[in-house]
């Protein structure tokens, strides 16, 4: 039970980065979307590996 709320949260966080960097990319003129680019696709993409390999937090 426990693991299976923790991958659903895993999901959650992906979808949520995933959202954050197309706001990124779409806004980018702004003062708050430049501030989290550098290094933002990067992590995502880290993040995304570990993602697909299996539970990001266990």
């Amino acid at each position: 039970m426990l693991r299976a709320i923790f991958k659903s949260i895993d999901s959650m966080v992906m979808l949520r980065r995933m959202a954050l960097l197309a706001w990124i990319g779409s806004h980018a003129e702004t003062k708050l979307a430049q501030l989290h680019m550098p290094g933002f696709a990067d992590g995502t993409a880290t993040l995304a590996e570990r993602y697909l390999r299996g539970a990001i937090w266990l």
